[in-house]
């Protein structure tokens, strides 16, 4: 008997039990949305789609069929807001659009409580009982150690060579594990979040390439595929990839309208591509063909009046991401 996937015509935002602090405008299929972390990236997720999936277990399956080897498995999705799309994606593609009362919130098992007075948990774990299924996300938009340097400055040390300690801990409780990070490497981020950058413990020189973001970057992908891949030995159930950056669709780095202008911007992804070149973490490259769909941003849907040419309408693009994924593993 295998899992497959197939098509509902049911919304399934509210079959998973997640509160969404989303207002859809219309929503045949709206992710579970958590509360996003700032102001820019609080937008209405829509679409006129009603096309979305299901996993049924059936003898003769279609197709398009999930490996029944995903049963009894915990699938951990860590990145930015662009990787939550993803793990609302695929919650929504679980759930099947289908009330799901069964389906169990286990975010305390993994410390993910939400303190108090703060906008949102860290991140969300949701089990589901009839496979033994678990799906998670944990937030962390540049995959580094944060630290606080002391309680008399808000300033936070951004460990480039330090994988997040909630990585760490719970490595052996995955067995896919999808990467991301990319949009938050900018010194607008650098400057608003007061992160002073790290390397073996200490702040990096005024004149160090790691001052270029770009080079920040580039050493903390190639620093964390590389501490992923000195584990995987001691994890044989492991698969460990890293998806390649969602573009964007920004026309000259305007906030006006989303096209295809600058289809060159994000054409490939070679920084991950690089990273994992001689190693057992899998690219999940979604670059290119996510560039073709201008279109498909949130854009305009926005009621904060935002025109949002980053993140996605749900169904759409975090779906394929998804198709892919269940491809490769």
């Amino acid at each position: 008997m295998a899992v497959v996937l197939q098509h509902s015509r049911k919304g399934a935002s509210e079959s998973i039990g997640m509160v969404t602090e989303y207002d859809a405008l219309s929503t045949q299929h709206t992710a579970p949305s958590p509360s996003p972390s700032s102001s820019e990236e609080q937008f209405i997720e829509s679409s006129s789609s009603s096309a979305e999936y299901q996993f049924t277990n059936a003898s003769d399956p279609p197709s398009a069929q999930v490996p029944s080897s995903g049963q009894n498995k915990t699938i951990a999705f860590i990145g930015d807001s662009l990787g939550r799309q993803q793990f609302e994606s695929i919650m929504c593609m679980a759930s099947g659009g289908e009330e799901s009362p069964e389906v169990e919130d286990i975010a305390s098992e993994y410390g993910l409580v939400k303190p108090p007075g703060a906008i949102r948990p860290q991140g969300w774990v949701y089990r589901f009982p009839s496979t033994n299924t678990t799906i998670l996300f944990y937030w962390s938009v540049t995959l580094c150690d944060l630290v606080p340097l002391n309680k008399a400055e808000p300033n936070v040390a951004l460990h480039l060579d330090r994988p997040p300690p909630f990585l760490i801990q719970n490595l052996h409780r995955f067995d896919v594990l999808v990467l991301n990070t990319g949009h938050h490497w900018n010194t607008a981020k650098l400057k608003a979040n007061r992160w002073v950058i790290h390397v073996n413990g200490k702040p990096i020189k005024k004149k160090s390439l790691l001052q270029d973001m770009r080079n920040a970057k580039n050493f903390t992908v190639h620093s964390i595929v590389k501490w992923v891949d000195s584990q995987l030995g001691l994890y044989p159930q492991l698969k460990a990839l890293f998806r390649t950056i969602s573009p964007r669709h920004f026309p000259n780095g305007e906030l006006n309208s989303c096209n295809n202008s600058n289809q060159d911007e994000y054409s490939s992804d070679k920084v991950v591509e690089s990273a994992v070149k001689g190693t057992k973490v899998k690219i999940l490259d979604i670059t290119a063909i996510s560039q073709l769909r201008n279109e498909a941003h949130m854009s305009n849907y926005s009621i904060q009046g935002i025109n949002d040419c980053l993140h996605w309408c749900l169904p759409g693009v975090p779906d394929t991401w998804n198709e892919l994924l269940i491809a490769q593993i």
